[in-house]
């Protein structure tokens, strides 16, 4: 009796695409075809890809950093001057919604769900190799369990990440340090 051949492999992307290219996933080896149905849910074009990848690398990468290294090590990576500013107010806003977009649109499909720490420290990277200078902030309130600690960045008034700051959020930590920039906190 002879089987009905199955195809060993099925490419998301056309071969002939960059991403088809790079990125050539076989549907069998990712199990019952749930990665494959979140990136198809996610990437609204084709250039998205190389940035929703880029955000689910410095997930991971900060939440390796946040694990395995001093806070203090962590925090002056953080605080690093952004090269080359772009050119533009219209062009700073685009960066930073397309950012935010990537952040939220990764995290919550990590398998291990990066929080507001993670996403602070992924989206300040990401801001600052596009040259957009952001400010880090770390926070806590009291509750009635105990404290509650909480990061945000901000590009001058808006949040980029870490969505509504409660308005009893003490500010403990600002990275870069308070200067002349302002910032949303």
């Amino acid at each position: 009796m002879v089987m009905p051949s199955r195809p060993t492999s099925t490419c998301l992307w056309p071969t002939s695409s960059i991403a088809g290219s790079l990125l050539r996933l076989p549907v069998e080896r990712i199990g019952d075809g749930r990665l494959a149905s979140m990136i198809a849910k996610i990437v609204r074009h084709r250039r998205d890809l190389p940035l929703l990848l880029e955000a689910a690398a410095e997930l991971t990468a900060a939440t390796i950093a946040i694990r395995c290294m001093p806070f203090r090590v962590i925090l002056r990576s953080a605080g690093r001057a952004a090269q080359q500013p772009p050119s533009g107010k219209a062009a700073r806003l685009a960066i930073c919604d397309r950012i935010k977009w990537a952040i939220g649109a990764c995290a919550p499909r990590l398998p291990w769900r990066p929080l507001c720490f993670p996403q602070g420290l992924a989206a300040q990277r990401m801001l600052r190799r596009r040259g957009v200078p952001s400010v880090f902030y770390y926070g806590a309130r009291i509750e009635d369990e105990g404290m509650s600690a909480h990061v945000w960045v901000c590009d001058g008034e808006r949040v980029i990440v870490g969505g509504k700051v409660p308005a009893d959020m003490r500010v403990l930590l600002r990275v870069p340090p308070a200067s002349a920039e302002g910032g949303c906190a």
